[in-house]
């Protein structure tokens, strides 16, 4: 099902297998550039191993002549929205989230603590912290965050 936004016409379409190179693209540069209390190893050292998990992920892309986001869930996990950098705070991420949302009930995602832009985008989205926890991978707090559809 495509979706698309007559302003820019630009779509939220299903991921193909063409987008995997630019998705991985957008993963490794926004985790890096939002998250720069971890090292950047530890992204590239799990590149290959998200990379392996996309094409089995529900993911929908955002693409406005070129692929300028994505969202990733597995079931009803938000496994997180990435957006290029110079595209961020323009609606985009709203876009994907509303997209996914018409088709759940309820969502789940954790996101680092530290990474307060994040956090304040889900809350103000209507995600609630149901938990907080530490990742053992980084040794960050990470925040449980649940959404339900009213």
């Amino acid at each position: 099902m495509e979706k698309v936004n007559d302003m820019h016409r630009a779509t939220i379409r299903v991921f193909q297998k063409k987008d995997l190179n630019t998705v991985m693209e957008l993963w490794l540069d926004t985790n890096t550039a939002a998250h720069d209390f971890i090292g950047e190893d530890y992204w590239r050292a799990n590149y290959d191993t998200v990379k392996q998990m996309i094409p089995d992920a529900a993911v929908y892309v955002y693409e406005d002549q070129s692929v300028k986001g994505f969202v990733g869930l597995i079931g009803n996990y938000l496994a997180g929205i990435f957006i290029e950098k110079s595209e961020q705070s323009k609606g985009i991420g709203k876009l994907l989230l509303d997209y996914i949302k018409m088709n759940n009930e309820d969502l789940l995602l954790q996101v680092y603590k530290k990474n307060s832009r994040a956090v304040q985008f889900y809350q103000r989205e209507g995600f609630v912290v149901d938990k907080e926890q530490i990742d053992e991978n980084t040794n960050e707090i990470e925040l449980v965050m649940k959404w339900r559809k009213k």
